[in-house]
């Protein structure tokens, strides 16, 4: 959205404001999200419990608090409290000795917040503690300065810092210049072409001759092609499938119409089209979960695997394959693919032409798996639109 709002064109209305915008963008915490993966603050995390929790920017500073006009500690003696109080001092004036202790009080139970809240942080996890963070170097001192002061890692410096050692030692420069003063950077400059921009045509003796041999993806697929599958159905399709493979029967089949917009409109859809897209994969999704069927392609089965990506040899190229279903029930491996696709005519012939024009990409599926599980295949095409399915047994044929 904020790109959206920036660009005039294709060019940035103002650069610098552009990177002040981002520098100040946060999102807000995402109620949808899965469960493998949770980004919070440690005051969020405090009473949680995580396998393995990953702590970054423990060299980056804590916000700078600013001198209040007042400062007081109560000191507790004998049956009765004393206040010590100070003023700040004006604007070019000396310093008050009672603020400034008052202060350095101040600035020492900060620190001993800030090494409660990395133990509360470290603490969170059962198995696995990753703790990342920087220290700046000088090179004309060719030595590491110490952490700033106000950081996280200041606090655990005696125990990280021969880390910080070893991994500078490792990354040494083989012409003996441990650290460059100037590090230049690597990689094509990439520059954005203006929106007038024309090619410069090629001389008039450059002659341009195909390959004689295609490349390795060029080879023919098993993939039937659709030319009349439009872009907005490819996009209802992508968000469908990544809905279907987070959804589980009978328990997790609940799904949030705003986040299947947030999807849709991060495949690149907007206005009349994502509504469109949004009518679509909700009726999609509504009737999977509506279906006896349905419900059974998401239960959890044996050797159960949504999404899963295999790659093989075949005919001296390796291909890879992304099956949408696959999982042992009783003593039958099943593969099913989702197809998101609709007609408005004969449903029954459409769903037995779409069994057909998939049944190379379907046996490819079945003879990769074949060479890691003996049982019998079925494999299976199921249509959320229609509630459509067909599906067929594999044979062990060559080819």
């Amino acid at each position: 959205d904020l790109l959206e709002k920036s660009l005039d064109g294709l060019d940035l209305q103002d650069e610098s404001k552009f990177a002040d915008d981002v520098a100040r963008l946060f999102a807000s915490s995402d109620v949808e999200a899965s469960e493998d993966l949770q980004v919070m603050t440690i005051h969020k995390a405090k009473g949680l419990e995580f396998d393995t929790v990953i702590l970054p920017g423990l060299g980056r500073i804590t916000r700078a608090h600013d001198r209040p006009l007042l400062l007081w500690r109560e000191f507790p003696d004998r049956d009765r409290s004393r206040l010590l109080l100070a003023p700040i001092n004006e604007a070019g004036g000396r310093a008050d000795m009672t603020y400034t202790y008052l202060q350095d009080i101040e600035k020492k139970r900060r620190d001993h917040e800030s090494t409660r809240l990395l133990y509360v942080a470290a603490t969170r996890t059962r198995k696995h503690l990753h703790l990342l963070g920087h220290v700046r170097f000088d090179p004309e001192k060719s030595e590491h300065l110490q952490p700033a002061r106000r950081s996280l890692l200041a606090q655990i410096w005696n125990a990280a810092e021969p880390a910080f050692l070893d991994a500078s030692n490792m990354h040494e420069d083989t012409t003996g210049e441990e650290h460059p003063a100037e590090a230049k950077p690597s990689g094509v400059l990439l520059r954005r072409l203006t929106p007038d921009w024309i090619p410069i045509p090629p001389p008039d003796d450059l002659v341009w001759e195909a390959q004689a041999q295609p490349l390795a993806e060029d080879l023919e697929s098993d993939h039937p092609k659709f030319d009349w599958v439009s872009d907005l159905q490819r996009r209802v399709g992508i968000v469908v499938h990544d809905m279907l493979r987070q959804m589980r029967a009978p328990d997790r089949l609940d799904f949030s119409i705003y986040t299947i917009r947030h999807a849709l409109r991060c495949e690149g859809l907007d206005g009349e089209a994502l509504n469109n897209a949004v009518t679509r994969a909700t009726t999609a999704l509504n009737n999977t979960t509506a279906d006896k069927r349905g419900r059974w392609i998401l239960s959890q089965h044996d050797d159960d695997e949504r999404e899963y990506a295999l790659s093989a040899l075949v005919k001296g190229n390796i291909k890879r394959h992304v099956l949408d279903r696959t999982f042992v029930d009783g003593d039958v491996r099943w593969i099913i693919d989702y197809k998101t696709g609709t007609t408005d005519s004969d449903h029954e012939k459409f769903l037995d032409n779409e069994l057909d024009r998939h049944r190379r990409q379907l046996d490819q599926y079945a003879r990769v798996i074949r060479r890691m599980d003996s049982r019998p295949i079925v494999l299976g095409l199921y249509f959320p639109m229609l509630r459509g399915w067909r599906e067929r047994r594999f044979k062990d044929t060559p080819g």
